[in-house]
């Protein structure tokens, strides 16, 4: 379905407040980054409907669109946006459910629903790192399927490094085995 402008927003305030309702039982600490990378993975994992598009920054995919998103809808008072209590960051707690009329009458992100009840059975209790790596191996799947290539085990680990060093090889490998069937342009 294409969508005009107004109807795309809508749709993505609606994914956000969504997200902002029924992460942060499933991720630990649902902050900025956090909501970053499960939308990337919810669209490309799991067929949310794209409506983000993705580049790679300084702690990973990253979209501007959802930085811009996040800041409306907390002046929008649908979101709000707080320090966490411990540590360092921000964590998101929705200000109003996902039925609220702001957002009930929206014609919903394709796959929206659906796609948030696998992505919480694929990732109960799921840290920053571990979707900041997932993603990470996914953003370079998807890259080199664009590129036309395939890719072995070995430099898929070696890419993921080079793009963050601060993970093992050993850790990086779990990440592949565990998305194995959803990774296009890995070769077997």
């Amino acid at each position: 379905m294409k969508r005009d402008t107004l109807s795309t927003c809508l749709a993505r305030y609606q994914i956000v407040v969504t997200l902002a309702n029924k992460l942060p039982s499933v991720v630990d600490r649902l902050g900025k980054t956090a909501t970053q990378k499960s939308i990337f993975l919810l669209q490309e994992l799991y067929g949310l409907e794209p409506l983000y598009d993705f580049e790679f920054y300084n702690f990973g995919v990253f979209s501007r669109d959802i930085a811009f998103d996040l800041d409306s809808a907390q002046n929008m008072e649908l979101i709000e946006i707080r320090p966490f209590s411990t540590g360092y960051g921000v964590e998101i707690a929705a200000k109003i459910n996902s039925d609220s009329p702001i957002v009930s009458g929206v014609e919903p992100a394709e796959n929206l629903e659906a796609a948030i009840n696998n992505f919480s059975d694929d990732y109960p209790n799921a840290t920053l790192s571990r979707l900041e790596l997932d993603s990470t191996v996914v953003y370079i799947d998807r890259d080199v399927i664009h590129r036309g290539e395939l890719i072995d085990v070995e430099n898929l680990v070696s890419r993921t490094i080079a793009l963050k060093p601060k993970f093992q090889p050993e850790e990086v490998e779990e990440s592949i085995n565990r998305l194995r069937g959803k990774l296009g342009a890995l070769q077997s």
